[in-house]
Formats: structure tokens, C-alpha cells, sequence
């Protein structure tokens, strides 16, 4: 058995899956594609559980076709600061916000202008400051704190 990595991308339109031996051999691919919901409002979204039957679908082609590799790592990477809500009992409690949400903006806005010093911290432990065009994480969670309470709570 060849030892293998199966390294999969998660896009905005489609997730991407390969099998790639250490010599950098090609062993078998995969891709589906996913829905990208945008809106009004710097809405920009994606279903969780047609995220998740993507990125099975996509493995699923990847390792069809190596029959004679053994996994030993796998590899993920997605979109920049796109965050899922997970609810207590583990499941989503909302689609995904993609990078490209900018509904939180308003909200990292008062954070980091308001708040004295907090340009200086940010950047002292996270290396930048939060997105103010509202495309991360923080962004996000702040969106639904204050833009979808059901959903932070």
C-alpha cells in the first residue's frame, strides 16, 4: 500500500477532493458542487448538511479511485472565516456564513472603533484587526448576537 493524503477543499461553489501519495502522485479526485445563497444585505450563505453531503460525495469519488493507497493524513481547507452555529445538541443551528457575509459589519464596526485601545490588543494577539467589512468570524458571531438572537442563544 502506498501511504496517501486525502486533502479536501471546501469553495464557494464546489468542494474539491484528492488523493495525493508523498511523491505528489494523483491517485483519484473528486467534486460536488454546492449551492452559494446570496441575498440582500451582504447575505451570503450555504447549507451545513449540503455542505457535509458534499464533502462525502467528493471524498467518496477521491478514494474510489485509490484502491492502492493507504490514507495516513488527511488535509481540509475552506473558505476564509466561514462559521457554521452549532446548537447544544451539536447539530447547526443555521447555514453557514461564507467570508462574503457582511452583515456583521456594523457590529465590528463598534467594537473596534468604540472600544478604546482594541485596534492595539487585536493586533498585539491575532495579528490584524477584525475584518471591518464584516468577513470573519467575530463578524459573524456578532451578527447573530444582535442581528438573529434566536439563533446566538
Amino acid at each position: 500500500m502506498i501511504p496517501a493524503i486525502l486533502a479536501v477543499d471546501s469553495g464557494s461553489s464546489t468542494v474539491k477532493a484528492a488523493v495525493v501519495d508523498h511523491g505528489g502522485a494523483l491517485h483519484g479526485t473528486g467534486a460536488a458542487d454546492i449551492e452559494l445563497m446570496l441575498g440582500p444585505g451582504g447575505i451570503a450563505e450555504q447549507s451545513p448538511r449540503q455542505l457535509w453531503q458534499a464533502v462525502k460525495t467528493a471524498c467518496g469519488h477521491a478514494l474510489a479511485g485509490a484502491d492502492s493507497v493507504e490514507i495516513v493524513g488527511l488535509s481540509c481547507s475552506s473558505q476564509y472565516s466561514s462559521m457554521i452555529p452549532v446548537g447544544a445538541d451539536g447539530e447547526a443551528a443555521a447555514n453557514m456564513l461564507l467570508w462574503r457575509d457582511t452583515r456583521g459589519a456594523p457590529y465590528v464596526k463598534s467594537v473596534v472603533e468604540d472600544t478604546p485601545g482594541a485596534r492595539e490588543t487585536w493586533t498585539k494577539i491575532h495579528g490584524l484587526i477584525p475584518s471591518p467589512e464584516g468577513r470573519d468570524t467575530l463578524a459573524h458571531m456578532l451578527y447573530f448576537k444582535h442581528g438573529d438572537p434566536a439563533t446566538y442563544e
